[in-house]
C-alpha cells in the first residue's frame, strides 16, 4: 500500500515551509537603517586573536542559561556604531544596549566578552576613588567589554535589579 500523491505532495509542501521557517530564524534579522561593519571598516590585523573578530559574541549575559548574541553595527543615519543586543539567541529582535562611537571608529573599536568576575574601574586601579566612586564593578554574568585597540575600555552587563544592562568604565 503506497501513499497516495496528493499526501505525498502535502507532506512535501510541509517539509519545505518548515526547512524555510529554520533558516529564516537562523538569519540575523538587522534593525532598520543599520548594518554589520564590512571588511574594509574592520581589517586590522589585531582583530585575528578575537573570537568574532571582535565585531560579535555569543554568552549567557543574563545568567539565564541560554546564549544571548551581541554585535557591533554601524548607522546608516549618523555614521556611529552601537553595540545591539539579541536576548536568548533570539536573531529576529535585537535591542541597543550603546550607541555614539563615531563609525570611523570600526577600525578600532570592538567587543570581546567578559568573564563573571571582580573588574577595578580606573580610580579603584590607580586607588584615588572620590566618596561614592565605586573602585570595583563585580559581574555575577558573563559580559561585554566594548573596547578601543589599545586605549579606553568598559564593561556593559546585565543587572537583575535594573531589568537591564548597565556600563562601568574598567581599569587600564
Amino acid at each position: 500500500m503506497g501513499i497516495r500523491m496528493d499526501k505525498l505532495y502535502t507532506l512535501l509542501v510541509l517539509a519545505a515551509a518548515l526547512a524555510a521557517c529554520s533558516i529564516e530564524a537562523d538569519i540575523l534579522k538587522l534593525p532598520e537603517g543599520w548594518h554589520l561593519p564590512d571588511r574594509q571598516e574592520a581589517n586590522e590585523t589585531w582583530r585575528n586573536h578575537i573570537p568574532g573578530r571582535g565585531l560579535s559574541l555569543t554568552a549567557d549575559l543574563d545568567g539565564n542559561g541560554k546564549p544571548d548574541l551581541a554585535y557591533i553595527l554601524e548607522s546608516e543615519k549618523d555614521a556611529t556604531l552601537g553595540v545591539w543586543v539579541y536576548m536568548n539567541g533570539d536573531k529576529r529582535s535585537g535591542s541597543l544596549i550603546e550607541h555614539g562611537t563615531l563609525a570611523a571608529a570600526a577600525k578600532t573599536t570592538g567587543i570581546r566578552g567578559a568573564k563573571p568576575g571582580v573588574y577595578p574601574t580606573p580610580c579603584g586601579k590607580a586607588d584615588n576613588c572620590a566618596a561614592g566612586q565605586p573602585k570595583e564593578t563585580v559581574l555575577k554574568t558573563a559580559g561585554i567589554e566594548l573596547f578601543v585597540n589599545e586605549g579606553e575600555r568598559q564593561l556593559i552587563y546585565w543587572d537583575d535589579a535594573a531589568k537591564g544592562f548597565l556600563k562601568a568604565p574598567i581599569g587600564g
